[in-house]
């Protein structure tokens, strides 16, 4: 589905980035398990394998190339890289898909990244991905303030300059505060446009914009509201919206001048866990975890560029458990 008049419609007049936050540094082994695997059976549904799909943990290659011996998520061999799942072989059928089976997934649909530059990597790396020019642009971290979108043709990648010659079409919408996100799902609402994937960053901005943490607790509250009726309303159109929701990385003390000053090091759990205690979160609304931080957490001392942001090896793992979910059923 083509977003793009709703995105020209959106795109906002943006300041420079802040940045982020500090925080205490500090990684855990490289090899250690970013989460064991789920004990018993795995219900394929969306819900149900989110917390396997994100059960695994990250091994350093001893050469430049992809070990055969294990069902990876992902594998960034220019990084050194791969993330396996902990399950052997994967729940529900999980698997890597290549930069053409990935086109192949999200061919006739659309991505919209709503959010901060947590998203705005995410997009980067998706969109490079999609292309295929992931691996060459490996070391190349995205900057930026403004909105984008990208549409593509699924069979060779290429980008398409007309939206409507497209069947490939990803959307990044910038904005650092939830009521902002808020009003974007009710134009959505409003010109019935349903994307088959939202992902959401929310809450990295918030005291920066002087903002409290129960100012965010209310502001999700609200967006709960607007994410359930838009929800209805795609369902009742016969739409399926896979709706994913961003954990914030650790930030790293001393990697940058703004993963150490920009705010205090205590928010970002703080913040995190006002995200996951969300009434947008699954099983009070439709909203998944898509969780950069437990991701991240056990690579912090190579996968995070500029102590805020993961790098592209982590965000190819989070596009793979996308990717995955696609596939299954809501329920």
């Amino acid at each position: 589905m083509d977003l793009q008049a709703l995105f020209s419609a959106l795109q906002p007049s943006l300041s420079a980035d802040q940045g982020g936050a500090a925080a205490a540094a500090g990684a855990a082994a490289a090899a250690e398990e970013t989460a064991a695997a789920p004990a018993g059976p795995v219900e394929c549904t969306r819900p149900g394998a989110v917390a396997a799909l994100h059960a695994g943990s990250w091994q350093q290659l001893a050469e430049r190339r992809c070990a055969p011996d294990a069902q990876v998520a992902s594998c960034t061999k220019d990084m050194g890289w791969q993330w396996s799942w902990a399950a052997q072989p994967p729940a529900c059928g999980a698997r890597q898909f290549s930069d053409a089976e990935l086109r192949q997934r999200l061919a006739g649909k659309s991505v919209a990244l709503l959010g901060d530059s947590h998203t705005r990597a995410m997009y980067t790396y998706l969109t490079r991905m999609l292309n295929g020019t992931f691996s060459s642009a490996i070391d190349v971290f995205s900057k930026g303030w403004n909105s984008d979108s990208w549409h593509g043709n699924s069979s060779t990648g290429a980008r398409v300059a007309a939206p409507a010659a497209a069947d490939l079409h990803v959307q990044l919408l910038w904005h650092t505060a939830v009521p902002q996100i808020r009003d974007v799902l009710k134009k959505m609402h409003q010109q019935q446009q349903y994307p088959e994937v939202v992902i959401l960053s929310l809450g990295n901005w918030y005291h920066q914009l002087n903002k409290t943490e129960a100012q965010l607790e209310a502001d999700l509250a609200e967006l709960a509201g607007v994410v359930a009726s838009l929800d209805a309303a795609a369902r009742a159109a016969g739409r399926d919206i896979l709706w994913l929701q961003v954990t914030l990385p650790t930030r790293i003390h001393g990697r940058s001048s703004v993963s150490t000053w920009n705010t205090p090091p205590a928010l970002i759990p703080r913040y995190n866990a006002i995200l996951r205690a969300s009434p947008l979160v699954h099983p009070a609304g439709p909203v998944l975890l898509l969780d950069l931080h437990a991701l991240a957490e056990p690579c912090l001392v190579w996968c995070s560029p500029d102590g805020l942001h993961a790098n592209a090896a982590v965000n190819a793992v989070a596009i793979q458990i996308m990717a995955n979910l696609l596939g299954l059923p809501r329920q």
